[in-house]
This record gives C-alpha cells, structure tokens and sequence, in this order.
C-alpha cells in the first residue's frame, strides 16, 4: 500500500547531545520503519529523510528525479534559499555543489587533478611533516585539546597549502581562523546572522588572495583557477570566491571532524586495534563507514511526482540522504552497527556518492590515517582526560562535531 508523506513530520531530533554520542539507536529504530520519513530540521524546514541504502543512494546518483540545482524548479538561482537568508551567504552558496550535469562537471574538472592519487602522493610528505609538527605541539600543550592543536589546524593547513594560500593570514590564531571557527557554530537561521562578520572577513581575505593571484600567479591551485577557462570563458570573480570558499571550508572541516571521533572512538573501544601498528586502508574506510561525520547528505528537490520507498513525494519537495544512517542499514551491511576495522570489503556512502561525491575523499582518508599512525606511535599511553563525562558534542545538524577533545598520557 502507497504511503504519503504526512501533514505532520514526524518529530525526529538530529541534534541532541545524546544522538550525537551514540546514533545507533536511531538508526535501529529508522531502519525497521519506511525507508523515506518526513520531518522537520532547522535551517532545512519540511524535509523527507531517505534512511535506507538504497533510497539514499538513489538520491545522490539519480540526478533526473532528484537535483541539487534549483533552477529546474523555476527558482530564479541554484541554491533556492529562502528569502530570509543574508544577502551576503548567497554568492558563496552558488557554487558546484548546485549544479548537475555538464555545468558541474565543467567546474569540477577545474580542481580534480588536484586530488587525484599522484598529487596526493607526492603531496604525502608535507602531511606527514605536518603531522609530526602537530602532534608535537598537541604533546607541549597545556590541556592536550585534540581538536584545537590537531584536528582542526592540520586539515587546514593542508588545504591552504594546496590553494597556496598565506599562512601568516590563514593558519591557526590568526583572525581567519577564528571567523572559520564561528562557522562552526551555526545551528540555526539566528546563528547565519551572528556570523555574518566573520564571513564577511573571510570573504574579504579569500578576495585579496584572488586579485593577488591576478596580478602575479604563483604555482598552486588557487593560480590554476584563476588562469583556467571553462565554458569558453574564465571564472568570474563571484565564480572564484564560490569556489575557493567551497575548497577551503569543505576541504577541511569534514577531516576534522573525522579525525576528532575517530580519536574519541578509538579511546574509547581500545581493543578494536593495536596501538603502534600500522592503520590499513581498509581499516580507516570502516572507522568512516562507521563514525559518519556527515551524517546527512546535501539535500535535493524532487523534480517530478513520484514514489521512493513506497513514499509519495511532490515536484519541488526537498529530499536529503542521510548518509549515516545508510551506513549501518542491515539490508547492506551485515552488522553494520559494530565497528570492525577488519571488515573487507568496506562499502559506505559516508562522502556521498554518484557525480557529486566528496572531491577530497582521498586526502581526508590520507591526513587521518597518517595522523592516528602518528599519534598512537608517538604516544603509546595517550587515554580521554575525562572519560566519564559525556564528549562536547556541537548540535550541528547533519555533522557530528567536538567542541573539544582534552586527552592525557601525551
């Protein structure tokens, strides 16, 4: 029998601290029930949640039925966002993530060889230095705050390297970092007003880089973008700043927060590996297929009439995966909510997948991997500095993040 979403979303809290700490009764609960769910999420509003495999999957690759671009909707730009939204977050919103077919993978192929396996190879080193570096500074530090001397300055480093972009103006402390960091406070449509001085301070250094680059390139991405045509024609200036701000913010944060808890996770599950030994690549695959630091996928409009998982939905209506949840579906995975860094082969949707999967799937499997090799090498008795009490889990929606994470025995 057809079920039809209903008038009333089903109230289901992405946010809670709890939730954040152990989603898997969530997902048990969501994957004995439809496999489409309506409900209502901040920022987002009225959104049908795709919680089974198949149904998310179907969504991230079938752009006919579903699309990140809201023009085909007869929506005036491709972000479709809401009137309410500050003026300023819209140029930046209008990026390849909201384009299909020949439009996004005309931007696209602007930054892929960046992150294709030889430039990753060769760039290897430089994250290894970098980690040592932070790991030394994580062992000198007076709290042992994970987070703030690791997982959140590595990843950035290493994206503004590639982008060529100054350390004295961007790396950890300077005044971009810190409007970065307020970027991960958003929680709700409030939240996009109190930040909006930092974007505008981030927007402002990332335009003073572009028209650098202009005037005199250098040998990084950032001077690729700026030199390269597509589409019979160079990237404008809104283009450029969309496009790096993409790079940039994606480039780091969802590493981050993939590092962070697979920390905490590994501390706090000790028997599941052997400190000092090498991590395959396998076995940092699971600890994404499991941990899910996006837990939900872009959302997209539905294009036409139709039925997904026995669920009707409307042309116009927004659909989202939710990645996570996917991740652990016992129709896919057999016991999919036990992580078991043996586990070959490791399948997961955890940075999407279809045209728009993750560009930097790779590098974030590489930083990690080197970082966790690093750590628990360097540091054979590090332990949680408070494992009794509850981690300082963000209530980001669609992300799991620490605030912090204070370790000892460093």
């Amino acid at each position: 029998m057809q079920r039809r979403p209903s008038s009333r979303p089903r109230p289901i809290d992405l946010r809670s601290v709890a939730f954040k700490d152990d989603p898997r009764p969530l997902w048990r609960h969501l994957h004995a029930g439809p496999a489409v769910v309506l409900t209502r999420q901040p920022l987002l509003g009225q959104v049908a949640l795709a919680v089974h495999q198949a149904e998310a999957q179907s969504v991230l690759q079938d752009a006919s039925r579903f699309t990140v671009d809201a023009r085909r909707l007869g929506r005036r730009s491709a972000p479709g966002l809401e009137w309410w939204v500050p003026g300023r977050l819209r140029p930046l919103a209008d990026n390849m993530l909201t384009r299909d077919g020949a439009a996004h993978r005309a931007l696209r192929t602007r930054v892929d060889s960046a992150f294709h396996r030889p430039r990753l190879e060769r760039l290897q080193p430089r994250i290894d230095a970098l980690a040592e570096e932070a790991i030394e500074r994580l062992v000198r530090s007076a709290d042992g705050d994970f987070v703030a001397h690791v997982a959140r300055p590595l990843p950035q480093r290493v994206i503004g390297e590639l982008l060529g972009l100054d350390v004295a103006t961007t790396g950890a402390g300077t005044p971009l970092d810190r409007a970065l960091g307020l970027l991960g406070s958003i929680s709700g449509p409030f939240d996009l007003f109190r930040v909006l001085p930092a974007i505008g301070l981030i927007t402002s250094t990332l335009r003073e880089e572009i028209a650098r680059r202009r005037g005199a390139p250098r040998d990084d991405l950032l001077s690729a973008l700026v030199a390269t045509e597509g589409e019979g024609r160079p990237l404008t200036d809104e283009e450029l700043l969309a496009m790096v701000f993409l790079l940039y913010v994606a480039g780091h944060e969802t590493t981050t927060h993939l590092m962070s808890t697979a920390v905490l996770t590994l501390l706090r599950e000790p028997d599941t590996f052997a400190r000092g030994a090498p991590f395959e690549p396998g076995a940092i695959s699971e600890l994404l297929r499991w941990l899910s630091p996006v837990q939900m996928g872009k959302p997209r409009f539905v294009t036409e009439d139709l039925v997904i998982g026995d669920t009707a939905l409307r042309r116009g209506q927004t659909i989202a995966p939710l990645l996570a949840c996917a991740n652990m579906d016992p129709r896919w995975i057999e016991d999919g909510y036990r992580l078991d860094l043996h586990r070959r082969p490791v399948r997961h949707l955890a940075f999407g997948a279809g045209p728009h999967i993750c560009l930097g799937l790779q590098l974030a499997l590489r930083e990690t991997r080197t970082v966790l090799e690093t750590l628990f090498s360097r540091c054979s008795t590090v332990a949680l500095a408070r494992p009794d009490d509850m981690p300082s889990w963000t209530r980001r929606l669609g992300l799991r993040v620490l605030g912090e994470l204070p370790l000892t025995g460093l």
